[in-house]
């Protein structure tokens, strides 16, 4: 009996510790692949392959561009949304929208103010994805609306250029509007990099490991 609690105490012990070790090996080992990160990603965003586009059959518009990928422990800097517990991947990107030479017919429209009647010209113009609306008095063009729709299509995935060459993670990025096209691009992968002795399994399994033998 004796020996067996004198086992037990060895036990905990060496569990204690190995957790002290665990926690001050990860602390020390995320300090500095924080610091690595933070001194390379400046590098990262200038080395970050250019925006690709092209059309596709359908008149829209395709951007693509590389995925920087980055470590974990830089996660909160990128994050935006509290609610998130872990971002895993970022996409930001900028579009201009254009719509060249548009033709509108005048309408001759009365306006009745209290007691006075106007005469303008009104216009109607809607393609599916630009619409406005408006009218001209005089020498003065009002618009009374202006509505820009749009819609996206991202896919992110590995791609290779040929059968052996390696593969790199890409972000893809259609336009369902024909007259928007994309400008840039800047998307982040953070993988699930933690090394076996930083899962929450390992920590929670020792913990309870070590639970087990003090209350024996």
């Amino acid at each position: 009996m004796l020996n067996l609690k004198k086992f037990n105490s060895y036990a905990i012990a060496v569990i204690l510790v190995l957790i002290i070790i665990a926690l001050l090996f990860k602390t020390c080992s995320d300090a500095r692949e924080k610091s690595e990160a933070i001194s390379s990603i400046s590098k990262l965003l200038k080395d970050n392959s250019e925006l690709q586009t092209y059309i596709d059959d359908m008149g829209r518009e395709i951007a693509k561009k590389e995925v920087i990928i980055i470590p974990q422990v830089l996660g909160d800097s990128l994050k935006e949304n509290e609610s998130l517990d872990v971002i895993e991947t970022k996409i930001v990107f900028k579009t201009l929208t254009r719509r060249d030479t548009i033709k509108v017919h005048l309408i001759d429209t009365f306006i009745v103010e209290q007691s006075d009647t106007f005469q303008v010209k009104a216009f109607q113009f809607n393609d599916g994805w630009v619409a406005f609306g408006g009218k001209v008095d005089a020498d003065t063009l009002t618009l009374d609306s202006l509505i820009v729709s749009n819609a996206y299509n991202i896919e992110m995935g590995k791609e290779r250029k040929w059968r052996f060459a390696k593969q790199k993670r890409m972000v893809y990025i259609r336009n369902e509007n024909p007259h928007t096209s994309t400008k840039d691009v800047t998307s982040f992968y953070l993988p699930d990099d933690k090394k076996w002795y930083q899962k929450d399994a390992v920590k929670y399994g020792l913990g309870g490991l070590g639970m087990f033998f003090i209350l024996r």
